[in-house]
């Protein structure tokens, strides 16, 4: 790990790089390590992303931020999102400690997983299901239209992606509402077992990343 402080973060090796001369795929594998040189430099513990203390508002304004704008997607993602929802659920769910210190060290990224082809943020209409069965959840797209839109899902060599995913809970056959799952969407070696992630096109002008139309397969979750 190569940590450099905020004021140093354009020696990085990764901010030194010139994506100019990258493919495509080498230029997403750039964002994320871009933005895990950004995570690791400001360093900030789950106290202070949940009270918003003024270095968390600096590594939102790091000047960096605006010259990849793929790295900084990941960033806020991973941070705002992620970290965001997870950390002040944390005094009644301290087992959520574990993932929480994963995602502060950049062991993972996570992702936030709320939009749908057919439904947008409308979440009081998305599709996904999570159907609670004797041993945890199971999680499925039921229609084209519930697939998850945009976020970027998709296999990245080297990069373990974690993710909240929004599903309206079914329990005995009954709706209980659109709630949060924890899903690993991929490890460094490849996608987990029944979730499918298709990879948008390219959009020009700006930094390539690897936004995605993620789907799920009778996903089977733990309980918790």
């Amino acid at each position: 790990m190569e940590r450099v402080p905020p004021s140093e973060l354009h020696n990085h090796w990764a901010w030194a790089a010139r994506p100019e001369f990258m493919n495509p795929g080498d230029r997403v594998k750039l964002a994320y390590e871009r933005a895990r040189a950004v995570v690791e430099s400001y360093n900030l513990t789950a106290e202070e992303i949940d009270k918003c203390v003024p270095r968390f508002w600096d590594m939102q304004c790091h000047g960096l931020n605006s010259r990849d704008v793929g790295s900084s997607n990941v960033l806020f993602l991973h941070v705002n999102l992620f970290l965001g929802t997870l950390i002040p659920l944390l005094k009644r769910r301290p087992d959520l400690a574990p993932i929480i210190d994963g995602a502060l060290k950049t062991e993972f990224f996570g992702g936030f997983l709320l939009t749908e082809v057919g439904h947008g943020l409308d979440v009081t209409n998305i599709e996904t299901t999570a159907t609670q069965v004797d041993d945890g959840f199971v999680l499925h797209t039921p229609t084209p239209g519930a697939a998850k839109i945009m976020p970027p899902t998709g296999f990245t060599h080297g990069f373990t992606k974690l993710a909240l995913v929004f599903a309206r809970l079914v329990v005995d056959g009954e709706y209980r509402g659109v709630h949060p799952f924890l899903v690993t969407l991929c490890t460094g070696r490849g996608m987990c077992t029944g979730i499918s992630s298709s990879t948008l096109p390219p959009r020009a002008g700006t930094s390539p990343l690897d936004y995605a139309i993620t789907t799920f397969d009778y996903v089977r979750l733990p309980p918790g």
